[in-house]
């Protein structure tokens, strides 16, 4: 947010930090009477203050240095070019600072709260001439303009900026839950549906029975050079998803043997995610690699069906049986093969199965996203908030 020097309403006038280049000072610096303390120190010194530096507290120590009501202002590692972080941030009472934060104290007709709001999304590109390693010196800190309406105005604007950025986190956190919700409802959901199903005498039979046995990957080195098929690998695999771009080629002598195609389930075997599957639909020419089992699906289950079944609480519990408290679950073409699933016989069942988690799925996901977009919109609105307020439009 940059302040320009335009006209201000009436009755407001221009200041900056330290009272240099023929202003007035908004405020006084303390930086004499910071003190850093390095954390082996602090551990040592363990009390009931706060310890802030650039960005907030840091820790707690045993003594203080301050005991007002005051803004610290990033010297270095601050969030100088980031337009949702603030760079400043207002404390109260007794405290230490350490030398990686300006001290402020406000002068008399400046609210600390206003001040503060000056400083937390300000334009600093004027006074740190090196971005790459950003600092923010004293001296230049005290060029930094502040436009100042009378004491009352001030506290006018800074009720009606608190009221309002009330309203942005309580928007926030509505959005927030409401897709906490939705996402605790597909689970459910998809419980629901196959212990409801098993009740209604739904087959039961194990994964060898009716699919192919699981075939184990391709091994081989990726490549970002096109020199083969795609090579699908578990990393690649992110929330239930691949982006093909992404991913990786290599070389493949038995290209027939590892392909995928649409209606293949692969599993990842290993790592973090051991048990987690992904349907495959609408591939490039691509093969697994070896930390992947695939696992295709004969006539009797519509793949997109058992894939559902393979996010239920019944599967996992296969999966972690035999597995000792405390150590991740395993799995192998032996165990896939061998774990019993349940299903309907009749396919048009199945479809309507399909087609309802899918739909909840879907409606999550949109959730998901609005409230992605409303997090961005929320998050630039404080900044432009801020804008209006130092032109006296608020």
């Amino acid at each position: 947010m940059r302040m320009e020097r335009n006209e201000l309403p009436i009755g407001w006038e221009w200041r900056n930090l330290g009272g240099v280049e023929g202003l007035r000072p908004a405020s006084v610096f303390l930086d004499h009477m910071r003190k850093p303390v390095n954390s082996q120190e602090r551990s040592k010194r363990t009390g009931p203050y706060p310890y802030f530096g650039a960005n907030g507290q840091q820790g707690w120590i045993d003594d203080f240095l301050f005991d007002e009501e005051l803004v610290l202002l990033a010297e270095d590692g601050g969030f100088f070019f980031d337009q949702i972080r603030p760079s400043s941030y207002r404390v109260s009472g007794k405290c230490w600072v350490n030398n990686h934060a300006h001290v402020l104290r406000p002068v008399d007709d400046v609210n600390v709260d206003w001040l503060n709001y000056c400083l937390a999304h300000a334009d600093y590109t004027p006074f740190i001439p090196e971005p790459v390693r950003p600092k923010l010196n004293k001296t230049n800190a005290k060029r930094i303009p502040i436009p100042l309406p009378p004491p009352d105005e001030q506290a006018r604007i800074v009720a009606r900026i608190e009221e309002l950025t009330r309203r942005v986190e309580e928007a926030r956190g509505l959005r927030r839950e409401a897709v906490k919700s939705a996402e605790k409802c597909l689970p459910s959901a998809v419980e629901s549906v196959f212990e409801e199903g098993e009740r209604n005498g739904w087959i039961r039979r194990r994964v060898k029975e009716v699919c192919e046995y699981p075939q184990y990957g391709y091994t081989e080195s990726a490549t970002s050079s096109s020199v083969g098929p795609k090579f699908l690998r578990i990393s690649d695999i992110q929330d239930g998803n691949v982006d093909w771009n992404t991913v990786p080629f290599c070389r493949c002598t038995e290209i027939q043997k590892y392909q995928l195609r649409t209606g293949d389930l692969v599993f990842a075997r290993s790592g973090a995610t051991t048990g987690k599957s992904f349907l495959v639909e609408n591939p490039p020419t691509a093969v697994f690699a070896s930390y992947l089992i695939r696992l295709r699906v004969g006539p009797a289950i519509m793949p997109h069906f058992l894939s559902w079944f393979f996010q239920s609480s019944m599967y996992w519990q296969s999966v972690a049986s035999g597995t000792e408290e405390g150590n991740r679950p395993n799995m192998n073409g032996t165990k896939l093969a061998n774990l019993e699933i349940v299903y309907p016989e009749d396919k048009a069942e199945q479809q309507v199965v399909v087609n309802y988690l899918d739909g909840l799925r879907m409606r999550s996901d949109t959730l998901r996203r609005l409230q992605a977009e409303t997090e961005a919109g929320l998050s630039k609105f404080t900044p432009s908030l801020l804008a209006k307020a130092f032109r006296g439009q608020l």
